[in-house]
């Protein structure tokens, strides 16, 4: 693949062949947040597994004991937040099916009820109007 680049130094366009430079193996850059860009990587071995896994619980430690301030306290807040409103939203959506509920129901039984009467009713409509 051709890609053509230009050289700001010498204001001319040069070619090159090959991929485009994010796919020669080069890794990741997080432009916006740079601390990103630190993480270390290791494989997990037979060799090293215990050592990941104190470092995963001193990492967890360390960030269940930081206090709740700066990002922490505000994504904990907004969360709580979060939640609060599910929770509010449950309550009302339960409520509103609860009333539609007893509703159906009060509605077939009146309709039960009904088709029960109905048979009297008629006999008493016959009545009124006479023989026919």
């Amino acid at each position: 693949m051709m890609i053509a680049e230009f050289n700001s130094a010498t204001g001319k366009r040069t070619s090159r062949t090959g991929p485009p430079s994010f796919a020669e193996g080069q890794p990741f850059r997080n432009r916006r947040n740079p601390a990103l860009n630190t993480s270390i990587r290791l494989p997990v071995t037979a060799a090293n597994r215990a050592r990941l896994q104190a470092l995963r619980k001193a990492e967890f430690h360390v960030w269940n004991q930081s206090p709740p301030t700066g990002a922490n306290a505000a994504l904990r807040a907004e969360v709580a937040r979060a939640v609060q409103a599910g929770q509010r939203e449950f309550r009302w959506t339960a409520g509103v099916a609860a009333t539609a509920a007893v509703a159906v129901a009060l509605g077939v039984l009146a309709s039960i009820r009904f088709v029960e009467q109905h048979a009297d009713f008629v006999a008493f409509v016959k009545q009124l109007l006479g023989p026919a």
